[in-house]
Protein backbone atom coordinates (compact mmCIF):
# COMPACT_ATOMS: atom_id res chain seq x y z
CA UNK A 1 0.00 0.00 0.00
CA UNK A 2 1.41 3.37 -1.02
CA UNK A 3 2.27 5.72 1.82
CA UNK A 4 0.08 8.82 2.14
CA UNK A 5 1.87 12.03 1.24
CA UNK A 6 2.43 14.49 4.10
CA UNK A 7 -0.40 17.02 4.28
CA UNK A 8 -2.72 14.97 2.09
CA UNK A 9 -6.27 14.36 3.25
CA UNK A 10 -7.39 10.76 3.27
CA UNK A 11 -10.83 10.20 1.70
CA UNK A 12 -13.52 9.34 4.22
CA UNK A 13 -15.52 6.14 3.92
CA UNK A 14 -18.49 6.97 1.69
CA UNK A 15 -20.97 5.25 3.99
CA UNK A 16 -19.70 7.19 6.99
CA UNK A 17 -19.84 10.47 5.06
CA UNK A 18 -23.42 9.78 4.00
CA UNK A 19 -24.38 8.92 7.57
CA UNK A 20 -22.88 12.17 8.90
CA UNK A 21 -24.68 14.20 6.21
CA UNK A 22 -27.94 12.50 7.11
CA UNK A 23 -27.66 13.54 10.76
CA UNK A 24 -28.44 17.18 10.03
CA UNK A 25 -31.64 18.19 11.81
CA UNK A 26 -32.18 14.70 13.21
CA UNK A 27 -32.75 13.91 16.87
CA UNK A 28 -31.11 10.51 16.52
CA UNK A 29 -27.76 10.57 18.29
CA UNK A 30 -28.11 14.29 19.15
CA UNK A 31 -26.28 15.23 22.35
CA UNK A 32 -26.93 18.98 22.27
CA UNK A 33 -29.10 21.46 20.49
CA UNK A 34 -28.50 24.79 18.81
CA UNK A 35 -30.71 27.64 19.90
CA UNK A 36 -30.81 30.71 17.69
CA UNK A 37 -31.31 33.88 19.72
CA UNK A 38 -31.71 37.55 18.90
CA UNK A 39 -28.61 39.63 19.48
CA UNK A 40 -29.23 41.64 22.66
CA UNK A 41 -27.91 45.15 23.07
CA UNK A 42 -24.29 44.56 24.08
CA UNK A 43 -23.08 46.06 27.39
CA UNK A 44 -21.55 49.52 27.15
CA UNK A 45 -18.13 49.36 25.54
CA UNK A 46 -18.55 45.70 24.53
CA UNK A 47 -19.54 45.16 20.89
CA UNK A 48 -21.69 42.16 20.07
CA UNK A 49 -19.57 39.50 18.40
CA UNK A 50 -22.05 36.72 17.74
CA UNK A 51 -20.72 34.51 20.54
CA UNK A 52 -22.90 32.67 22.99
CA UNK A 53 -24.64 34.67 25.67
CA UNK A 54 -23.42 34.71 29.24
CA UNK A 55 -19.68 34.52 28.56
CA UNK A 56 -17.34 35.56 31.34
CA UNK A 57 -20.08 35.21 33.93
CA UNK A 58 -22.06 38.16 32.52
CA UNK A 59 -25.76 37.53 32.99
CA UNK A 60 -28.33 38.96 30.61
CA UNK A 61 -30.79 41.13 32.47
CA UNK A 62 -33.57 40.56 29.99
CA UNK A 63 -34.97 37.27 28.77
CA UNK A 64 -33.31 36.02 25.61
CA UNK A 65 -35.59 36.00 22.59
CA UNK A 66 -35.30 32.79 20.60
CA UNK A 67 -35.64 32.70 16.82
CA UNK A 68 -37.26 29.67 15.23
CA UNK A 69 -37.09 26.16 16.58
CA UNK A 70 -34.00 24.69 18.28
CA UNK A 71 -31.92 22.47 16.02
CA UNK A 72 -30.83 19.00 17.25
CA UNK A 73 -27.05 18.84 16.99
CA UNK A 74 -24.19 16.41 17.29
CA UNK A 75 -21.09 17.67 19.05
CA UNK A 76 -18.90 15.04 17.38
CA UNK A 77 -19.62 16.73 14.03
CA UNK A 78 -19.80 20.38 15.02
CA UNK A 79 -16.76 20.57 17.28
CA UNK A 80 -14.56 19.61 14.30
CA UNK A 81 -16.48 21.62 11.69
CA UNK A 82 -16.78 24.95 13.53
CA UNK A 83 -14.05 26.47 15.66
CA UNK A 84 -16.56 28.81 17.32
CA UNK A 85 -19.03 26.06 18.25
CA UNK A 86 -16.12 23.90 19.46
CA UNK A 87 -15.06 26.69 21.82
CA UNK A 88 -18.61 27.08 23.09
CA UNK A 89 -18.93 23.33 23.67
CA UNK A 90 -15.69 23.28 25.64
CA UNK A 91 -16.84 26.29 27.66
CA UNK A 92 -20.17 24.59 28.38
CA UNK A 93 -18.52 21.30 29.36
CA UNK A 94 -16.16 23.00 31.78
CA UNK A 95 -18.86 25.18 33.31
CA UNK A 96 -17.49 28.41 31.85
CA UNK A 97 -16.40 31.14 34.21
CA UNK A 98 -18.68 29.78 36.92
CA UNK A 99 -18.96 26.04 37.32
CA UNK A 100 -22.41 26.46 38.85
CA UNK A 101 -23.71 27.96 35.63
CA UNK A 102 -25.57 25.94 33.06
CA UNK A 103 -24.12 24.98 29.67
CA UNK A 104 -25.04 28.32 28.12
CA UNK A 105 -24.02 30.63 30.95
CA UNK A 106 -27.20 30.71 33.04
CA UNK A 107 -27.39 29.42 36.64
CA UNK A 108 -29.74 26.43 36.84
CA UNK A 109 -33.04 26.98 38.60
CA UNK A 110 -33.77 25.43 42.00
CA UNK A 111 -35.91 22.83 40.31
CA UNK A 112 -32.98 21.86 38.09
CA UNK A 113 -30.77 21.51 41.18
CA UNK A 114 -32.86 18.81 42.81
CA UNK A 115 -31.12 15.68 44.00
CA UNK A 116 -30.42 12.89 41.58
CA UNK A 117 -32.89 10.61 43.36
CA UNK A 118 -35.66 13.18 43.20
CA UNK A 119 -34.94 13.87 39.55
CA UNK A 120 -35.02 10.18 38.78
CA UNK A 121 -38.33 9.69 40.57
CA UNK A 122 -39.84 12.61 38.70
CA UNK A 123 -38.55 11.07 35.44
CA UNK A 124 -38.54 14.33 33.46
CA UNK A 125 -37.90 14.37 29.75
CA UNK A 126 -34.19 14.54 29.01
CA UNK A 127 -33.04 18.09 28.31
CA UNK A 128 -30.11 18.40 25.93
CA UNK A 129 -27.41 21.00 26.64
CA UNK A 130 -27.92 24.17 24.60
CA UNK A 131 -25.47 26.16 22.53
CA UNK A 132 -26.76 29.62 21.71
CA UNK A 133 -25.99 31.17 18.34
CA UNK A 134 -26.69 34.88 18.26
CA UNK A 135 -28.24 36.37 15.11
CA UNK A 136 -29.07 39.89 14.09
CA UNK A 137 -32.70 39.07 13.33
CA UNK A 138 -35.21 36.58 11.98
CA UNK A 139 -34.02 37.25 8.44
CA UNK A 140 -30.66 35.62 9.22
CA UNK A 141 -32.18 32.34 10.40
CA UNK A 142 -32.33 30.51 7.01
CA UNK A 143 -28.69 31.36 6.28
CA UNK A 144 -27.60 30.25 9.75
CA UNK A 145 -29.35 26.90 9.34
CA UNK A 146 -27.82 26.50 5.87
CA UNK A 147 -24.36 27.17 7.32
CA UNK A 148 -24.92 24.48 9.97
CA UNK A 149 -26.09 22.12 7.23
CA UNK A 150 -22.82 22.78 5.42
CA UNK A 151 -20.99 21.65 8.56
CA UNK A 152 -22.63 18.25 8.13
CA UNK A 153 -22.67 17.89 4.34
CA UNK A 154 -19.78 20.02 3.08
CA UNK A 155 -22.12 21.51 0.47
CA UNK A 156 -24.17 24.68 0.06
CA UNK A 157 -27.57 23.95 -1.43
CA UNK A 158 -27.71 24.50 -5.18
CA UNK A 159 -30.21 26.92 -6.70
CA UNK A 160 -30.05 29.59 -4.00
CA UNK A 161 -29.91 33.26 -4.93
CA UNK A 162 -26.81 35.43 -4.77
CA UNK A 163 -28.15 37.20 -1.68
CA UNK A 164 -28.80 33.89 0.04
CA UNK A 165 -25.32 32.61 -0.87
CA UNK A 166 -23.71 35.74 0.56
CA UNK A 167 -25.76 35.45 3.72
CA UNK A 168 -24.66 31.83 4.12
CA UNK A 169 -21.08 32.93 3.55
CA UNK A 170 -21.36 35.54 6.30
CA UNK A 171 -22.80 33.02 8.75
CA UNK A 172 -20.12 30.47 7.83
CA UNK A 173 -17.44 33.08 8.51
CA UNK A 174 -19.04 33.95 11.87
CA UNK A 175 -19.11 30.28 12.87
CA UNK A 176 -15.55 29.80 11.58
CA UNK A 177 -16.56 26.95 9.28
CA UNK A 178 -13.55 25.83 7.29
CA UNK A 179 -14.40 25.86 3.57
CA UNK A 180 -17.73 27.62 4.03
CA UNK A 181 -16.58 30.81 2.32
CA UNK A 182 -15.40 29.03 -0.81
CA UNK A 183 -18.53 26.90 -1.00
CA UNK A 184 -20.78 29.96 -0.70
CA UNK A 185 -18.75 31.82 -3.33
CA UNK A 186 -19.22 28.85 -5.66
CA UNK A 187 -22.95 28.83 -4.98
CA UNK A 188 -23.16 32.57 -5.72
CA UNK A 189 -21.33 32.12 -9.00
CA UNK A 190 -23.52 29.17 -9.97
CA UNK A 191 -26.67 31.20 -9.32
CA UNK A 192 -26.64 32.46 -12.89
CA UNK A 193 -23.16 33.10 -14.27
CA UNK A 194 -22.52 35.93 -11.82
CA UNK A 195 -25.85 37.85 -11.94
CA UNK A 196 -24.07 41.16 -11.51
CA UNK A 197 -26.98 43.44 -10.70
CA UNK A 198 -28.06 41.19 -7.84
CA UNK A 199 -24.47 40.83 -6.66
CA UNK A 200 -23.90 44.59 -6.57
CA UNK A 201 -27.29 45.04 -4.94
CA UNK A 202 -25.95 42.95 -2.03
CA UNK A 203 -22.75 44.98 -1.58
CA UNK A 204 -23.46 45.36 2.13
CA UNK A 205 -22.99 41.59 2.50
CA UNK A 206 -19.64 41.45 0.72
CA UNK A 207 -16.56 40.26 2.55
CA UNK A 208 -13.36 42.26 2.24
CA UNK A 209 -11.91 41.23 -1.16
CA UNK A 210 -8.43 41.94 0.20
CA UNK A 211 -8.92 39.13 2.70
CA UNK A 212 -10.71 36.67 0.41
CA UNK A 213 -8.88 35.85 -2.82
CA UNK A 214 -11.72 33.66 -4.11
CA UNK A 215 -14.29 36.41 -3.68
CA UNK A 216 -11.90 38.97 -5.18
CA UNK A 217 -11.66 36.81 -8.32
CA UNK A 218 -15.45 36.49 -8.46
CA UNK A 219 -15.80 40.25 -8.04
CA UNK A 220 -13.31 40.97 -10.83
CA UNK A 221 -15.39 38.86 -13.21
CA UNK A 222 -18.58 40.51 -11.96
CA UNK A 223 -17.12 43.97 -12.60
CA UNK A 224 -16.28 43.01 -16.18
CA UNK A 225 -19.84 41.77 -16.70
CA UNK A 226 -21.29 44.89 -15.09
CA UNK A 227 -19.45 47.17 -17.51
CA UNK A 228 -20.45 44.94 -20.45
CA UNK A 229 -24.08 45.05 -19.33
CA UNK A 230 -24.29 48.86 -19.28
CA UNK A 231 -22.04 49.30 -22.33
CA UNK A 232 -21.55 53.05 -22.51
CA UNK A 233 -22.82 56.33 -21.12
CA UNK A 234 -25.16 57.06 -24.02
CA UNK A 235 -26.79 53.64 -23.73
CA UNK A 236 -27.42 54.29 -20.03
CA UNK A 237 -28.85 57.76 -20.60
CA UNK A 238 -31.09 56.80 -23.52
CA UNK A 239 -32.46 53.45 -22.36
CA UNK A 240 -35.06 53.57 -19.59
CA UNK A 241 -34.31 50.12 -18.18
CA UNK A 242 -30.56 50.69 -18.03
CA UNK A 243 -31.03 54.16 -16.61
CA UNK A 244 -33.17 52.84 -13.76
CA UNK A 245 -30.66 50.06 -13.12
CA UNK A 246 -27.83 52.60 -13.05
CA UNK A 247 -29.43 54.91 -10.48
CA UNK A 248 -30.26 51.83 -8.36
CA UNK A 249 -26.60 50.80 -8.19
CA UNK A 250 -24.76 51.23 -4.89
CA UNK A 251 -21.77 53.54 -4.96
CA UNK A 252 -19.36 50.63 -5.45
CA UNK A 253 -21.23 49.68 -8.64
CA UNK A 254 -21.14 53.16 -10.10
CA UNK A 255 -17.48 53.41 -9.14
CA UNK A 256 -16.81 50.23 -11.12
CA UNK A 257 -18.31 51.87 -14.22
CA UNK A 258 -16.53 55.20 -13.86
CA UNK A 259 -13.09 53.70 -13.32
CA UNK A 260 -13.32 51.24 -16.22
CA UNK A 261 -11.61 52.01 -19.52
CA UNK A 262 -14.20 49.77 -21.18
CA UNK A 263 -17.17 51.95 -20.19
CA UNK A 264 -17.54 53.84 -23.46
CA UNK A 265 -18.79 57.34 -24.18
CA UNK A 266 -19.01 59.90 -26.95
CA UNK A 267 -17.58 62.55 -24.62
CA UNK A 268 -16.67 62.70 -20.95
CA UNK A 269 -19.50 65.20 -20.65
CA UNK A 270 -21.94 62.28 -20.92
CA UNK A 271 -20.13 60.50 -18.07
CA UNK A 272 -20.45 63.63 -15.94
CA UNK A 273 -24.18 63.59 -16.70
CA UNK A 274 -24.40 59.92 -15.66
CA UNK A 275 -22.82 60.81 -12.31
CA UNK A 276 -25.10 63.83 -11.92
CA UNK A 277 -28.19 61.67 -12.51
CA UNK A 278 -26.98 59.10 -9.99
CA UNK A 279 -26.27 61.83 -7.43
CA UNK A 280 -29.78 63.26 -7.90
CA UNK A 281 -31.18 59.95 -6.59
CA UNK A 282 -28.47 58.82 -4.18
CA UNK A 283 -27.01 61.99 -2.67
CA UNK A 284 -28.40 61.25 0.79
CA UNK A 285 -26.47 57.96 0.92
CA UNK A 286 -23.13 59.64 0.18
CA UNK A 287 -20.66 61.67 2.18
CA UNK A 288 -18.05 64.20 1.11
CA UNK A 289 -15.26 61.62 0.88
CA UNK A 290 -17.32 59.36 -1.38
CA UNK A 291 -18.43 62.24 -3.61
CA UNK A 292 -14.85 63.39 -3.98
CA UNK A 293 -13.73 59.85 -4.82
CA UNK A 294 -16.40 59.43 -7.50
CA UNK A 295 -15.69 62.84 -9.02
CA UNK A 296 -12.00 61.98 -8.98
CA UNK A 297 -12.74 59.28 -11.57
CA UNK A 298 -14.06 61.81 -14.09
CA UNK A 299 -11.68 62.65 -16.95
CA UNK A 300 -12.75 66.25 -17.12
CA UNK A 301 -10.01 67.22 -19.54
CA UNK A 302 -11.99 65.27 -22.15
CA UNK A 303 -15.23 67.18 -21.55
CA UNK A 304 -16.66 69.41 -24.25
CA UNK A 305 -15.97 73.14 -24.34
CA UNK A 306 -19.57 73.78 -23.27
CA UNK A 307 -19.06 71.73 -20.11
CA UNK A 308 -15.66 73.24 -19.35
CA UNK A 309 -16.78 76.80 -19.90
CA UNK A 310 -20.33 76.61 -18.56
CA UNK A 311 -21.55 73.44 -16.83
CA UNK A 312 -18.57 72.64 -14.60
CA UNK A 313 -18.14 76.25 -13.36
CA UNK A 314 -21.87 76.31 -12.56
CA UNK A 315 -21.59 73.06 -10.59
CA UNK A 316 -18.54 74.41 -8.78
CA UNK A 317 -20.39 77.63 -7.91
CA UNK A 318 -23.26 75.59 -6.43
CA UNK A 319 -20.77 73.69 -4.30
CA UNK A 320 -19.26 76.95 -3.10
CA UNK A 321 -22.68 78.27 -2.07
CA UNK A 322 -23.91 75.07 -0.42
CA UNK A 323 -21.31 72.28 -0.23
CA UNK A 324 -23.49 70.02 1.93
CA UNK A 325 -26.59 70.20 -0.28
CA UNK A 326 -27.58 67.94 -3.16
CA UNK A 327 -27.05 70.84 -5.58
CA UNK A 328 -23.45 71.16 -4.37
CA UNK A 329 -22.41 67.56 -5.01
CA UNK A 330 -19.52 68.55 -7.33
CA UNK A 331 -16.64 68.99 -4.81
CA UNK A 332 -14.83 71.92 -6.36
CA UNK A 333 -14.92 75.55 -5.20
CA UNK A 334 -14.76 78.25 -7.84
CA UNK A 335 -12.96 81.49 -6.95
CA UNK A 336 -10.87 84.09 -8.66
CA UNK A 337 -7.26 84.40 -7.47
CA UNK A 338 -6.30 87.60 -5.64
CA UNK A 339 -9.71 89.14 -6.34
CA UNK A 340 -8.74 89.90 -9.94
CA UNK A 341 -11.40 91.00 -12.38
CA UNK A 342 -12.64 88.42 -14.85
CA UNK A 343 -11.95 88.76 -18.52
CA UNK A 344 -14.52 88.41 -21.27
CA UNK A 345 -17.27 85.82 -20.78
CA UNK A 346 -15.95 83.36 -23.38
CA UNK A 347 -12.25 84.03 -23.25
CA UNK A 348 -9.56 81.50 -22.40
CA UNK A 349 -8.10 83.95 -19.89
CA UNK A 350 -11.33 83.90 -17.88
CA UNK A 351 -11.32 80.11 -17.74
CA UNK A 352 -7.67 80.04 -16.73
CA UNK A 353 -8.35 82.61 -13.99
CA UNK A 354 -11.37 80.70 -12.68
CA UNK A 355 -9.65 77.35 -12.50
CA UNK A 356 -6.14 78.49 -11.60
CA UNK A 357 -6.51 78.08 -7.80
CA UNK A 358 -7.35 74.40 -8.26
CA UNK A 359 -4.80 73.37 -10.84
CA UNK A 360 -1.65 71.52 -9.84
CA UNK A 361 1.08 71.83 -12.46
CA UNK A 362 -1.62 72.85 -14.91
CA UNK A 363 -3.06 69.36 -15.19
CA UNK A 364 -4.96 68.22 -12.09
CA UNK A 365 -7.47 69.54 -9.60
CA UNK A 366 -7.28 69.00 -5.88
CA UNK A 367 -8.86 65.65 -5.12
CA UNK A 368 -7.20 64.16 -8.22
CA UNK A 369 -9.82 65.49 -10.66
CA UNK A 370 -8.19 65.89 -14.07
CA UNK A 371 -8.85 69.24 -15.74
CA UNK A 372 -7.33 71.62 -18.26
CA UNK A 373 -8.72 74.97 -19.47
CA UNK A 374 -10.39 74.62 -22.90
CA UNK A 375 -8.32 75.21 -25.98
CA UNK A 376 -8.72 78.59 -27.65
Amino acid sequence: MAAQQPGATAPINAKVAAAISGLFGQSEGADCRLVFVLNPAPPTGEPGDGSAGGRGGTQMKEAVKTLGEPLPAHSLVLRYASDKIAAQLIWAETGGANSACGPHGRRPSKKARTSGAAAKSAAPEKQLPEVQLILGGEQELPAARAAIQFAYTGRVEAGISVREALQVRRQAACLQLDGGNTAANTAAEAAGVVPVLELYGCAALWPDPAEDAAFAALLAEAKRRLVAHFGDALAVLNDTARYEQMVALPAVGLEALLESDDFGTDSESSVVLVLAEWMAVNFDSTDEALRRRLCGLLRLVQCSRVYLSGVLPALAARHQRSPASAAGWFPVTLAEPNGSKRAGSNSKSKMAACWAPYLQDGTRLEGSIALLPPAS
